[in-house]
């Protein structure tokens, strides 16, 4: 799995190029024996998991941003990515974890539940969610770690083209 992560990881250093590495890691998944969907749904979730800590990471942030943006309108447009992005990940999160109350729900507003419960089963939720709690908090932890390194790094490459440290660690 860390040969596999290093390798993708590497292949993602280019903008856009983390289809490459992604692509790479099914690739390395799969000679290990791990069946394509699991492989696949394993990227996915990965990848959704780093989003929802990004997003958890910007909501953390969101007073002191919205406290250094004077302009009304775009402190309306943060706080509404902020609940937009919260309110998705809730929505994908109980599609995931209840796809049969999901679909009970949709029948009896006569709507069609095969798409949701399709993808409930493309990305996997149920498998992973399913995961034990210490298992999940490791994956997270992780996925912090890695979004510090990533801050860290811009903040680092800031200050070295001259930019004051405070200015830095603000953007």
């Amino acid at each position: 799995a860390l040969q596999a992560t290093l390798e993708g990881m590497f292949f993602s250093l280019t903008f856009v190029s983390f289809l490459g590495g992604d692509a790479l890691r099914v690739w390395r998944l799969r000679q290990a024996g791990i069946s394509l969907i699991r492989a696949s749904s394993g990227i996915v979730f990965d990848r959704l998991s780093g989003i929802a800590v990004s997003h958890v990471m910007f909501l953390v942030s969101l007073p002191w941003l919205l406290a250094a943006t004077p302009d009304p309108l775009a402190r309306i447009a943060l706080a509404g990515l902020g609940a937009a992005g919260l309110a998705a990940f809730l929505v994908a999160f109980w599609v995931g974890r209840y796809p049969d109350r999901t679909a009970s729900l949709l029948k009896a507003m006569r709507l069609d539940y095969r798409v949701v419960s399709g993808m409930a089963d493309s990305l996997a939720f149920r498998r992973h969610i399913a995961l034990s709690c210490s298992l999940v908090a490791r994956m997270i932890l992780l996925s912090v770690l890695s979004v510090v390194c990533s801050m860290l790094i811009f903040v680092t490459l800031l200050v070295s083209m001259d930019v004051e440290p405070w200015t830095a660690l603000e953007c």
